[in-house]
Parts: structure tokens; sequence; C-alpha cells
């Protein structure tokens, strides 16, 4: 992964944590610290940069550093460096951190190789110190910050060298609180030397941006992560950690601003010191005392309302609740288990399980907390505990100390009496509606029917054909076939000479005419008379005896150039496609095709309104020669 692929992976903003306002905060004074010291050098008020004309003001390069510095930081909480806009900070920082070394080069070997030799070769001085060049201690600071600073910018980086960055930052942030402390005494650092000290807003500024380095780090660094939760430990350390802090500067405030005349009586001084330290500190552990004595109030009202809520909680669950230890005593039971025992509910508390429920010397085989003990797992199991009243699916988990050994189980009876109830209903039911189902349909008893047409007398005194009675009151269909007593009895001789075979000029009333038809039906005899019939009045047949084969047979036919003119196809095809479903796809390849419905059935909803499903005639079985030439012919013809 290349570097820009690097920074460009860095999260959006920091990790939020409870310090990113803290962070800021301390952010703002290095950036306003770094602006009023470029001002004092621009207006020639270095007094604006050094708070007392003997003490040394802040150096122009160190300034611009803080100024960089606490504008990238700022940046980078409120999430503005992503993407591409990360990488200019990154080198502006890695900039800062390197020419931050050049003082310490300076000062080791004397070549003047710091930034502010180039940029101000003439300067003013303040004793034996250059009142505009950076110290060595910043420079070094000034490196240390800007590698922390790098490490959070950098995600890949902030997860592996965390560690590191945190120390980095609490060495800056140590050394701006050593020296603001040393000013804060009247006694400034490293004037008694040859080395360039720290002017006072350099190390309070320094002392700022630790806290904002470390504050941006978040609550996982090592740090600030003693300060965060709710233990009594945190809880004191955010307490007395700024406390303490704040009273150490206030007893060097104390000695800085007592009159020489105390000065001069160092026991008197002492004691003064001591007695106002005492006096604050009193004051200072009281109300801290109250607002930590508070806050551990509320934390036990919360601990004992959270306890409260959990015993109502496991009060009111409806289920069979028992906590049972390693030798099958009973620890804890809810309401519903003390209910469910019974007088003796009260009492169960120390006695073995097995005594309470199953009223019995030693655990039953199929207790589901022996075989928790024996392998340490949960176990779900199906019960029925008549001394309980029901049915239970009964589900135990393992109780653990803190050393994973087991001391118990949580046993949880789930009462499913209703429900077995409710099974066995359903299972009856539908027991019964099968039986209800294998009678259904079925034809039983006397049937009223005609004794010269056959037909069948309904419940309702209306005759009906036979076959249609029978649809009705059973799950049988019907498919149509000519038997050879009609054949003989309803088509002439040279039909049936042609079928036996022989052959003849077609008979008085056939109407003949000529092309191919498609002939679907079923019946093996039917689609053979059909055709012999077609055959005799000039037209070529070809039969199908499903709606599959009857659509190959008129593909086939169109890809070879000789196409179907009509068709004649049966709308009952037990187990397939009848002529209805065949004829919507025949007209998808030819919409002139000219179809005609055959059906045994006149009750067929198709027949009352055949033209609204694209055919153009209907012809009833059983049929003759001269009724199927005459409308396939009126067919032909339109």
């Amino acid at each position: 992964m290349t570097v820009e692929k690097k920074l460009m992976s860095s999260p959006e903003r920091l990790i939020p944590n409870p310090f990113i306002r803290l962070a800021a905060w301390s952010g703002v004074p290095v950036i306003a610290l770094g602006l009023v010291g470029v001002i004092g050098w621009h207006a020639d008020l270095p007094i604006l940069s050094s708070v007392y004309s003997t003490w040394i003001p802040m150096a122009p390069g160190t300034a611009l550093f803080f100024i960089f510095l606490g504008m990238i930081l700022l940046l980078k909480i409120y999430g503005f460096l992503q993407g591409r806009a990360l990488i200019p900070a990154v080198f502006v920082v890695a900039l800062v951190s390197l020419l931050g070394l050049f003082p310490l080069a300076d000062y080791l070997l004397g070549h003047g190789i710091a930034l502010e030799s180039r940029l101000f070769p003439h300067t003013k001085k303040m004793g034996v110190f250059l009142t505009n060049r950076m110290s060595p201690i910043a420079g070094v600071l000034f490196f240390l910050a800007g590698a922390a600073l790098q490490i959070l910018l950098i995600s890949v980086w902030a997860k592996r060298w965390r560690k590191l960055s945190e120390l980095l930052t609490a060495a800056v942030a140590a050394a701006g609180f050593v020296g603001t402390l040393g000013y804060l005494l009247g006694s400034p650092l490293l004037y008694g030397g040859d080395i360039i000290p720290l002017a006072c807003t350099t190390t309070v500024s320094f002392l700022f941006l630790g806290c904002a380095l470390l504050a941006a780090a978040g609550p996982d660094s090592l740090l600030l992560g003693a300060l965060v939760g709710p233990s009594v430990r945190a809880r004191l350390l955010r307490a007395f950690l700024p406390i303490v802090t704040g009273l150490v500067l206030l007893q060097a405030v104390m000695d800085y601003l007592l009159p020489d005349f105390f000065k001069n009586y160092p026991g008197l001084r002492a004691s003064l010191l001591a007695l106002g330290f005492l006096l604050i500190t009193s004051v200072v552990v009281t109300l801290v005392g109250r607002v930590i004595g508070q806050d551990i109030d509320r934390s036990e009202n919360a601990l004992f309302q959270a306890k409260e809520e959990l015993e109502r909680t496991f009060e009111a669950i409806p289920d069979l609740i028992a906590v049972l230890d390693t030798k099958f005593r009973i620890v804890k039971v809810n309401k519903a288990m003390k209910d469910r025992l019974g007088p003796g509910g009260d009492g169960a508390i120390g006695r073995k399980c097995f005594e309470c429920v199953h009223d019995t010397k030693s655990p039953p085989e199929s207790c589901p907390h022996q075989r928790l003990l024996a392998d340490g797992q949960a176990h779900v199991q199906e019960v029925r505990e008549e001394s309980l009243g029901g049915d239970f699916i009964v589900t135990v988990a393992p109780l653990h100390d803190s050393k994973g050994e087991v001391i118990g189980s949580v046993h949880v009876a789930h009462d499913i009496t209703e429900r077995k109830k409710a099974e066995i209903e359903r299972d009856r039911l539908i027991s019964d509606l099968q039986e209800a189902l294998a009678q259904i349909k079925t034809l039983r008893g006397f049937i009223p029917i005609c004794a010269y047409c056959k037909k069948i007398r309904d419940d309702e005194g209306y005759w009906q054909q036979i076959e249609q009675y029978i649809r009705d009151h059973s799950d049988a269909e019907f498919s149509h076939g000519i038997c050879p007593d009609c054949l003989a009895k309803m088509h002439p001789p040279e039909v049936r000479e042609r079928i036996q075979p022989a052959g003849r000029e077609p008979g008085a009333g056939l109407v003949k005419g000529q092309g191919k038809i498609l002939v679907l039906d079923d019946e093996d005899s039917v689609r053979e008379v059909v055709s012999r019939i077609l055959e005799l009045t000039g037209y070529e047949a070809v039969g199908a005896k499903n709606g599959e084969e009857a659509l190959d047979l008129f593909h086939q036919a169109q890809e070879a150039g000789r196409p179907f003119a009509a068709a004649i196809l049966d709308l009952t095809i037990p187990g397939n496609m009848g002529g209805k479903k065949v004829l919507e796809q025949l007209l998808v390849s030819n919409p002139h095709l000219k179809a005609i419905a055959s059906t045994g059935y006149p009750d067929d909803p198709i027949i009352a309104d055949f033209g609204q499903y694209g055919f153009k005639a209907v012809i009833a079985k059983p049929f003759n020669m001269s009724t199927l030439s005459k409308i396939l012919h009126q067919v032909m013809t339109e």
C-alpha cells in the first residue's frame, strides 16, 4: 500500500470520546499564544509574548510552529482532514518536527544551521541569550509533539504506535508543566546557563498542546483510560487530580505573591503557607467529599433500584424458575414456581429439588440437572410432570464462578400443557377431516337413472346427463371416445371401410375442401375417425394426442413451409394442456389460424363465448361427417 493510500485510509474524525471538547479547548490557547507571539514580533512589542520585560519572549519560529500544530490538531478533531486533504497536513507536521531538531543541532555544533539563524542574522540579546532564536529545548519538544500528532493523523500508525504517541505527548505536557511551574514560583528554568531558556508563553503553550494531544487520544489511551468509567478509582482520580494540581499551582502563586517582609522570615513564611494550604485543602476536601459522597449515594441507590427491578422481573416471569446448587438443593425460586409447588413452596429453599418436585429420594433418570453436572452443558428436555400439573419444556443452563467452575444451574420450565392439548385436538381434527375427505366425492346408495336415455335425476329433481352427474359428485373426469357399435350407428359405411380399411367417394351431404388440418384429441379412436372424415372430404389431417405434441407439429409445419390452415382442438385433455391453452400459444405464432373447439361437455363456459378465446366455431361430441364437413367448410371460407 502506498503512503498516499495509507493517509487516505484515515478515519473521518478522531474516535468520539468524552475528552473531545477538552482537546478542542486546549488547542485554542496554543493557536492564540502563537498569534500573540507573531503580533508581538511584527509590532516590535516582545512583551506581548514574554509577560515580563525581564523574561525572554517567544521566538517567531516558535510562534509559527504553535500555530501550525494547533490548527492541524483542531482540523483533525473536527473531521476536516479527510482523503487528500490529509496529505499536506502530514507534510507540514513532518516539516515542523524536522525543523525542530535544527536548534538542537545548532546548539551542539555551533554552525548556525537553525532556520531562524538564516531568517534573522541580526538579533537583539537579553543578557547572553538571543531573543529571536528558538530554544533547543523547544525544538526537541516540537519534534516530540510533531511525532505524536503524526501518529494520530495516520490511522494505521495510530493503531500500531498508540502507546508511543501517549509517551511522547506526556513528555511534552510534563515539560510544559515544569516550565510553567518554574515561572509561577518566580524561578524560571535555565536562565543561569548558556542554553536559551523556554519563554513563559512557550511553556504554557506546550502545556496546553500536550493536554490537547492527550485528550485527542481518547478514553482508550493509557493515561486517560484510568479517568473513564464508573469505578470508584476513576471517580476519585477525576475529582482529586485537578484539585491537587490546582493546589500545587496555588501554593506556588501564594509563595510568589507574599510580600518581601515575609520572605525575610522563613519560619513565618512557611507557617503562613502551611496554614493557607491547610485551610484551602480542608475546604476542597470537604467539597470533594460531598460530591463523591453524593456520587456514591446515587450509585448505591441506582444499584438498589436495579436489584429491586431485577427481583420484580424475576418474580413476574410466568415460567417456573429455580436455581439449584451442585447438591440438587434449591437456592432460589420465583413466584410462579412457588405457587405451582403448592403449600410446600414457601419451604422449598434448601431442600432437594427431586424431593419437592418429584417426591422421590433420588433424581429421576432423565434429570437434566444431573446431565448438566456431568458435562457442564445446557440441556433442553420435554417432560410430563403430574405433580406440577402439566407438560413442560425444561431448559437448564450452568452457573459458573469466577474461575469458570460450575456451581449450579438455572432451571426454566415453560408450561406447554395447553399447547399439547391443542396439538391433540389438531390431530383429531385432521383425522376426522381425512376421513371426511375419503368419503366425499364418493357415490353411494341408489341413483335414479332413466331406463331409456340413461339420464340421472339429481337431489332437486332435475335430470342430468350421466357424465355431468358423475363429475359433480366425484373426482372423475371423462375422455370421449367412440365404441364400435356407435361407430357403425353414427357414421356411414364408407368411413368404417376407410378405417377397416377401404376407400370410396364421399357420401351425400359432405362438403369438400382442401388444406392441412391439425387434430388434437387424447382419444385414439376419436382422433382416427376425425382424420378419416377430413381425408374423405379432401383435407390433409395430422393428429396429436396432447398439447405438447400439437405445438411441436405446428412449429415443424411452419418451419417446413407447409403450415396448418386450421385446427380442431379438444378442450379437455386430462393431465395436459387443453385446447384453450394450446390455442393461446398457436395464435402467438399465427394470429390468423382458424380453430374449431371440440368438446363433449355442453356446459363448458368456453362454448357460450368461444370467439372471446380465439375460436371460430364449436363442434360438440359426438358429431357425424356431415356436421364436421359443413362447420369446417364454413370456417375455411370466412
